[in-house]
C-alpha cells in the first residue's frame, strides 16, 4: 500500500549501513572464536591445541597471543619448547607496547631465564611497564633500589630474603637451578633431575602458575621424573594458582599410570579444584576412560557437582563413549540425577547427538520421562536440535510419545516444522496423535504446511491428519501454505491461497 512505502534513498542508506556493519563480521567473529578456542583447550588441559592457536595469532602480529604464547612456553607445559622461546616472544610482545609483557621481559633479563642477565635492560623494561600504570614492575624497582650489595650481578640472580618476601610471583623461583628442575620434569629428562636432586635444588619451588616440578611431571605424564620427585620428598599435593593438584593436573590430561602412582602415595581425589571439579570430574572432561576407572576402582565419588552444576555421568554423557560411562554407571544413583535446569545425562547426550550415550544410558535404564524446565524430554530436546540419529533411537523407545512441552508442542509436531519425514514416520510409528495442537492452535500438518515441506505434509495426510483443523488466528494448514508462498503445498491440501484466505474472511 501507498502508504506503507519508505523513500527509496532511505532504503539504499540503510541497506548500505546493514552491508558496511555485515562486512567486519567475520573476521571478529574469527577473532573471538579463536581464542574461545583457546580458552577452552587451556581449562581442559589442552596446552599443545591451545599453543598452536596462539601460535597462528601470534605470527600474525598479535602482542597478547605473543605474550600468552611465552607465559605458556614459560609453564613447561608444552614440552617442544621453553624459556629460550618463550623469551624470544616476550621481546616481540614488549616491543610492540604490551605492558604485562615488557614486565614479564624485565624479570626475565633479571634472572637470565630464557636468555643473558642484563641489569639495566630489565631495568629499563621494568620501567616502561610501570609507566603504563602497573603496580608490580613499579614496586619491583623500589625493592631492587633498596638492596643494598656490593655485587650487582649476586643481588639480582639470587635476590635476599626479604625481597623474595615481597615481590610478586614468580621471581623467588626463577634462580637458575629451579629454572633447571622445573623444564627438566617437564619433559622428563631423569638425568637432569637426578642432578638438580643431587645438588639440593628446592623442589617445590613453583612457576609462574604456581605448579611445582612435581606438578609439571604430573601434568605432561613424565613417570619417571614424578618418581624420582616423590621418592626425594617433593610435596605430592600442592595447588598451582588455579587451585589443582598434581593428581588433578594428570587427571586432566589423561595420564594413567602416573594417577595410579599419586594415589597409592595417597594423592586426595576429593579435593575440588579449578570449576569445582574432582580429579575424577577433570578426567571426564577430557573422556580419559582409563584414569576414570582407576579414580572409581580408588573410591572416587561420581555423586559430585562441578561449577556448571554437572555430574560427572552428566558431563561424560555430552560426549564420551561406553568406556567412560560404564565405569561412571557402577553407583546407579546417579543415573537420573538432573541439573537445576532439568538436565539429566539422557538429556544431555540426546542435546549432543551422543547416541552410543543414549543406548548406553537406556541400558541402564534411563527415565526417559525426564523434562527440563521447558518441558522438553530427551526426545524432544534431539528434535528441536535436529539431532536425527538421536531422535530416531529414543522415537523408538519412547514411552510417552504424545508428550508435549510447555508450549505444547509433541514430537510429531516438531519433527514436522522441521520436514524430518524419518523422524515424522517413527512418531507415527510408535502411535503419536496426528492432530494435537500447541498453545498457538497449530497441528503438526499446520507446521509442516507453513514451512513448505511437502513430502511431511503427504505422510501426515496419509496417517489421517485433519487438514479442516484452525489455529487460535482461525488459519488452516492450507491457509498457513499459501500465505508463505508455497503453492505446491496450498494445492495438495485442497485449495488456492485466493479461495482458501476468502473464506477464512
Amino acid at each position: 500500500m501507498a502508504h506503507g512505502k519508505r523513500p527509496q534513498h532511505k532504503l539504499c542508506l540503510q541497506t548500505l549501513a546493514i552491508l558496511v556493519a555485515l562486512c567486519g563480521l567475520p573476521a571478529i567473529s574469527n577473532a573471538q572464536t579463536s581464542m574461545e578456542a583457546v580458552e577452552t583447550a587451556i581449562r581442559n588441559g589442552n596446552f599443545t591445541s591451545a599453543a598452536v592457536a596462539l601460535r597462528k595469532e601470534a605470527d600474525a602480529g598479535s602482542a597478547d597471543a605473543q605474550y600468552r604464547l611465552a607465559s605458556l612456553y614459560r609453564s613447561g607445559r608444552v614440552p617442544a619448547h621453553g624459556d629460550a622461546a618463550a623469551f624470544k616472544l616476550m621481546q616481540m610482545a614488549a616491543a610492540r607496547g604490551h605492558a604485562k609483557a615488557q614486565y614479564n621481559l624485565g624479570k626475565m633479563y633479571l634472572s637470565g631465564r630464557g636468555g643473558e642477565k642484563d641489569v639495566p635492560l630489565a631495568r629499563s623494561w621494568l620501567a616502561k611497564a610501570a609507566a603504563q600504570g602497573l603496580d608490580e614492575p613499579r614496586q619491583l624497582l623500589r625493592e631492587l633500589d633498596s638492596v643494598v650489595t656490593t655485587s650487582t650481578t649476586a643481588a639480582v640472580g639470587t635476590p635476599p630474603s626479604s625481597l623474595r618476601a615481597k615481590l610478586p610471583a614468580p621471581l623467588p623461583t626463577v634462580t637458575a637451578d629451579a629454572a633447571v628442575l622445573l623444564n627438566a620434569a617437564s619433559r622428563g629428562q631423569v638425568d637432569i633431575v637426578k642432578a638438580q636432586i643431587a645438588a639440593g635444588t628446592h623442589l617445590d619451588i613453583r612457576d609462574d602458575d604456581g605448579n611445582t616440578s612435581l606438578a609439571r611431571a604430573a601434568a605432561t605424564g613424565k613417570f619417571a621424573a614424578l618418581s624420582l620427585l616423590i621418592d626425594a620428598g617433593s610435596k605430592i599435593e600442592p595447588r598451582n594458582t588455579a587451585g589443582n593438584t598434581p593428581l588433578m593436573l594428570a587427571a586432566a590430561n589423561g595420564h594413567a599410570e602416573v594417577v595410579d602412582l599419586l594415589l597409592g602415595k595417597g594423592a586426595d581425589f576429593k579435593v575440588e579444584g579449578a570449576l569445582k571439579r574432582t580429579a575424577l570430574a577433570q578426567a571426564v572432561e577430557g573422556c580419559h576412560a582409563k584414569v576414570v576407572t582407576s579414580l572409581m576402582r580408588a573410591g572416587a565419588s561420581a555423586r559430585t557437582r562441578d561449577a556448571n552444576d554437572f555430574t560427572p555421568l552428566i558431563n561424560a554423557a555430552r560426549r564420551c563413549d561406553n568406556a567412560v560411562l560404564a565405569p561412571l554407571l557402577a553407583d546407579k544413583t546417579t543415573l537420573n540425577e538432573v541439573t537445576q535446569t532439568g538436565h539429566s545425562a539422557l538429556w544431555m547426550a540426546a542435546d549432543r547427538g551422543n547416541v552410543p550415550a543414549i543406548n548406553t544410558l537406556l541400558a541402564a535404564g534411563a527415565d526417559t520421562s525426564l523434562a527440563d524446565s521447558e518441558g522438553r524430554t530427551a526426545l524432544l530436546r534431539a528434535i528441536e536440535v535436529r539431532q536425527v540419529g538421536a531422535s530416531l533411537e529414543l522415537a523408538r523407545r519412547e514411552g510417552n510419545i504424545a508428550r508435549q512441552t510447555k508450549s505444547g508442542n509433541s514430537a510429531l509436531m516438531l519433527a514436522a516444522g522441521i520436514g524430518a519425514e524419518a523422524i515424522v514416520k517413527a512418531c507415527l510409528s510408535a502411535k503419536a496423535p496426528t492432530n494435537t495442537r500447541n498453545a498457538l492452535g497449530l497441528s503438526a500438518l499446520m507446521l509442516a504446511a507453513r514451512e513448505g515441506h511437502k513430502s511431511v505434509v503427504d505422510i501426515l495426510l496419509a496417517a489421517g491428519a485433519d487438514k479442516s483443523q484452525r489455529s487460535k488466528k482461525r488459519e488452516t494448514a492450507q491457509d498457513l501454505a499459501a500465505v508463505s508462498g508455497h503453492t505446491a503445498v496450498a494445492k495438495l491440501l485442497g485449495a488456492t491461497s485466493e479461495t482458501s484466505i476468502s473464506e477464512k474472511q
